[in-house]
């Protein structure tokens, strides 16, 4: 297989936070519902249920498309980890019919491998427009 993406020759290998854990947890269980896998303190939902791993691998960056994002918790610097995402908005068939930019703060990027499944994420903290009142500052 084709990777269209490169990691970071530099990586740790360490425990995921709490929030990024349950976070991952609930993300396996409604994306690959065939997974049967449950919190290491928590009870199997099923027969064939296995702990979740708590242990990953953090990149700095990865780069994709010749284009480098840096995970904010590996750099420390805001402004380059900072991301536009183009996502296709989905509707009822599951069709996509026009696409959606997000932006966010790129915070890890992590890989993990859980009963010979290998899983790459990057843990987003996504911007949300404000819909409230507000001053207009350019009028000033």
């Amino acid at each position: 297989m084709n990777k269209n993406y490169a990691l970071s020759p530099r990586c740790k290998t360490a425990i995921l936070s709490s929030d990024t854990y349950r976070i991952l947890l609930s993300h396996l269980r409604s994306h690959h519902p065939d997974f049967h896998i449950h919190s290491v303190s928590g009870t199997p939902r099923y027969p064939d249920s296995i702990p979740l791993h708590d242990e990953a691998t953090f990149y700095d960056y990865i780069i994709i498309k010749g284009q480098r994002y840096q995970a904010y918790n590996a750099v420390g610097i805001l402004s380059s980890a900072l991301v536009e995402v183009s996502l296709p908005f989905r509707c009822e068939n599951g069709l996509a019919n026009a696409e959606n930019i997000h932006c966010g703060e790129l915070l890890e990027i992590f890989q993990f491998t859980q009963s010979g499944r290998s899983f790459l994420y990057g843990r987003m903290r996504w911007f949300k427009p404000w819909d409230g009142e507000r001053d207009d500052v350019w009028k000033k």
